[in-house]
């Protein structure tokens, strides 16, 4: 039994189309593979460099889940239309929903031999249903019509941010971005808990999301785009699918910018030294929350002491 054609049930794989090695400007029609084997400073290695220290960022790799798969389809059905529509369907023979089967297993890899990304009939429909849900906001879809910049990727020499960093490059690759409004936008998509306000509030310090809106914005200025102001669309990856929009606010900029700058430092002093040592190689002395030096006692420190509130804990969320 064959699943119906959708149009959309897979895409092509330009994991081997690549462009010549980028060089300093803004590029159209990048494919993602390429991007990411850019040797360049990008904001997730800022990200590795404060998380796990120059070890960490040298030898850090992703790690592809069906969560980033299945955001990757997202974005390609949000930010590629044209491709999107125009992909090559699938003559799906295997009637489980079920890539893990062995009907599955073998279906998918003849699928990838013939040049094609297997999707799911459900996450197909699931990108389509965001994309009218988007377009649809009311103020999401006034972002999306009025970005004049889609998966955009964008080089340029650090020296332009810092003179001591010039001959260094950094890249970027934007989701959206509007020159008549000056922002740039990223797509995300969270479960309900992470979608609301509150939710989403806490991913980004946990994900140093504002480190990557201070990186783009000022990446994005000297690349010569006039922007200054950095937003999410938030879609809830279940149903049923809502749209969220959220602005970074100033402050939070101030702080990502703060933290990349540290951030870029480290990784090109270990560079030009040739060296990426492990934090862990020296004896380390353990010590808690910067609360706990003065507040400890043999009850534990205020924070976590329960009906205290003179201290507030390190985990909670600041407004």
């Amino acid at each position: 039994m064959k699943r119906p054609d959708l149009g959309v049930a897979a895409r092509r794989d330009e994991s081997t189309e690549y462009l010549p090695r980028l060089g300093v400007g803004i590029h159209q029609a990048v494919p993602f593979p390429e991007y990411l084997s850019l040797d360049y400073v990008s904001s997730s290695g800022c990200c590795n460099m404060i998380e796990g220290g120059p070890l960490y960022f040298r030898e850090r790799r992703s790690v592809h889940s069906p969560s980033m798969e299945l955001g990757t389809d997202l974005h390609c059905c949000l930010l590629e239309p044209d491709r999107w529509l125009g992909g090559v369907a699938c003559e799906y023979e295997t009637t489980a929903d079920n890539w893990a089967s062995n009907p599955g297993r073998a279906e998918r890899k003849d699928i990838l031999e013939r040049g094609l990304r297997p999707i799911k009939e459900k996450d197909a429909l699931f990108c389509d249903t965001t994309r009218t849900a988007v377009l649809g906001h009311p103020y999401a879809g006034g972002i999306y019509r009025a970005s004049d910049l889609r998966e955009v990727s964008i080089v340029v020499d650090l020296g332009e941010l810092d003179p001591r960093w010039k001959g260094h490059l950094a890249k970027i690759r934007l989701d959206l971005g509007s020159t008549k409004v000056g922002m740039i936008t990223d797509l995300k998509s969270g479960a309900p808990t992470n979608f609301r306000p509150q939710g989403f509030r806490a991913q980004v310090w946990r994900m140093k999301y504002h480190l990557k809106a201070a990186f783009y914005v000022d990446v994005a200025k000297a690349a010569g785009l006039p922007v200054d102001w950095y937003s999410w669309v938030v879609v809830r990856n279940e149903e049923p699918v809502e749209v969220a929009c959220y602005r970074c606010p100033e402050n939070w900029l101030r702080l990502g910018r703060e933290e990349y700058l540290w951030a870029v430092d480290r990784i090109i002093s270990c560079r030009e030294a040739g060296e990426f040592p492990s934090p862990y190689d020296d004896l380390v002395d353990l010590r808690g929350p910067d609360a706990w030096q003065e507040t400890a006692s043999e009850e534990g420190p205020s924070w976590a002491i329960k009906g205290s509130s003179s201290v507030e804990s390190p985990d909670q969320e600041q407004e």
